[in-house]
């Protein structure tokens, strides 16, 4: 929940770059993400695009590995990390 909480936080707190989609990290892992005819869904993909579809943006899945994507998230070229949790 509390992961849900800083998402939506983050979405709200950038809501003027609004006009450019969000690069959202995904991999095929179902049922948590996966791609279906060529569109990304899963439990994750489906949460994320009612947070961001609220939040007022748009969303593009970019299937990163692990530790490129916590490079990329730290530098900007990676906007949202799902299943993301500290362990």
């Amino acid at each position: 929940m509390r992961t849900v909480i800083a998402a939506v936080a983050v979405l709200f707190s950038l809501s003027a770059f609004a006009a450019q989609p969000l690069r959202v990290r995904v991999l095929e892992r179902a049922p948590i993400y996966y791609q279906e005819n060529g569109q990304w869904t899963g439990i994750d993909v489906e949460l994320a695009e009612a947070i961001i579809k609220e939040a007022g943006f748009t969303a593009t899945y970019v299937t990163t590995p692990w530790s490129r994507a916590l490079s990329d998230l730290e530098t900007g070229n990676l906007d949202v990390m799902l299943n993301f949790a500290k362990s």
